[in-house]
């Protein structure tokens, strides 16, 4: 049933993406065509930014057992959320709406790219995710540091 929901998860964070992509095929002219190559670019480098910095907050996670994961997730949702919050303000009311569009793209593909290596990812493979718990650790990562193995 986890890897079901993980599935699921991951698809409802591509149909996300899709629809926050889909406004920019609509666009012409040659300015525009620059516009959804820098967006497709965005998406893409948001969203791996995102699974990156997903993956260290739930390492360290798992690193600091008193500490809930929704605790951690604070740290690293909420500074880009507030600045992407006022970078569309003040492109939307300079007038530069594609710029607009382009922040709130990045953003979702960052929020996608952490929540899917935090939970969804996880979940898909199996694993256990408790958001208001701590993170257990991976079997796999513990069997790969070497300092957890018990001393002999």
């Amino acid at each position: 049933m986890r890897r079901l929901v993980g599935w699921v998860w991951l698809a409802l964070w591509a149909l996300a993406i899709d629809l926050v992509h889909r406004p920019w095929h609509e666009l012409g002219g040659p300015l525009t065509e620059r516009m959804r190559w820098l967006e497709r670019f965005v998406l893409g480098a948001a969203f791996l930014v995102g699974c990156f910095v997903g993956s260290f907050v739930r390492d360290a996670a798992q690193k600091v057992r008193w500490r809930p994961h929704l605790d951690s997730l604070r740290f690293v949702w909420i500074p880009p959320a507030a600045l992407v919050a006022v970078a569309m303000a003040v492109l939307h009311g300079l007038g530069h709406w594609p710029w607009t569009l382009l922040v709130l793209a990045a953003f979702t593909a960052y929020w996608a790219g952490l929540d899917a290596s935090v939970g969804a990812w996880p979940l898909a493979r199996g694993r256990h995710y408790n958001p208001i718990g701590p993170i257990e650790a991976d079997r796999d990562s513990e069997r790969a540091r070497p300092e957890l193995e018990a001393d002999d």
